[in-house]
């Protein structure tokens, strides 16, 4: 498996994000539209030569198009008081260091009505994200180790993934880290993918994913929640 195969697996269902973008005639949405980009990683965040290579916003009707059940997914997430999305993807640049570590960067924030709503969104991907069968996500990759990293005060909510192995067609240690975490009425995903010599220790780069978790987090205490939102149903 190449490291472009594995930036290509599908990131775990507490990535709520999706496709498409909102239309921004509802004032409130619009208002979120605002917000949302300033709760995600920038270029100034992340290593020189690591670009932004794709942004959107995902409404409700983004995400439930995408899933196996439209109608009952969208139910779920007007039930939840989801009101928009928002993706930023990154990956690095013709003038990135050769030997760089970071191979790719998803950093998403959903807003919901109300923290009750977003905790129990959180709560019900975090299950199924335990529940996932690792294997079967990462074939090509040898000797694959998924590991809950433990932190603590990261967010309200978090939950931490570190799946590490190594790349069968290249020999290096590749790791993909996601970690999804909640303040308030805002969830929160980061997925980065990383590779290393096969001699690194497999907690390589923990200090650094823990310190852009946390400048989200700090981010999104700090900001001015746009009150009574309506959730957003369709795109």
């Amino acid at each position: 498996m190449s490291i472009g195969a594995v930036l290509a697996l599908g990131a775990l269902a507490f990535a709520v994000s999706g496709c498409g973008g909102g239309d921004g005639t509802n004032d409130v949405d619009s208002e979120f539209e605002v917000l949302l980009p300033k709760l995600v990683l920038a270029e100034a965040d992340l290593p020189t030569g690591v670009s932004r290579v794709s942004a959107f916003f995902s409404t409700n009707g983004d995400i439930a198009d995408a899933a196996l059940d439209p109608e009952a997914e969208l139910v779920k997430l007007v039930g939840w008081g989801r009101v928009l999305g928002y993706d930023a993807q990154f990956e690095p640049g013709p003038e990135a260091p050769t030997d760089i570590e970071v191979q790719g960067v998803q950093s998403t924030a959903s807003a919901y009505a109300t923290m009750r709503g977003a905790v129990d969104s959180f709560a019900e991907a975090a299950s199924g994200a335990r529940a996932t069968d690792w294997t079967k996500r990462y074939p090509g990759v040898g000797d694959l180790e998924a590991e809950e990293v433990e932190r603590s005060g990261l967010a309200d909510e978090h939950v931490w993934f570190r799946i590490s192995g190594f790349d069968e067609s290249s020999g290096r240690l590749v790791i993909d880290d996601q970690v999804a975490f909640r303040v308030g009425s805002i969830r929160g995903f980061l997925r980065v993918v990383t590779v290393f010599d096969p001699s690194e220790a497999r907690d390589v780069y923990e200090d650094k994913i823990e310190e852009w978790v946390r400048l989200l987090a700090d981010r999104m205490a700090a900001a001015t929640i746009p009150v009574e939102a309506p959730a957003s149903a369709t795109p």
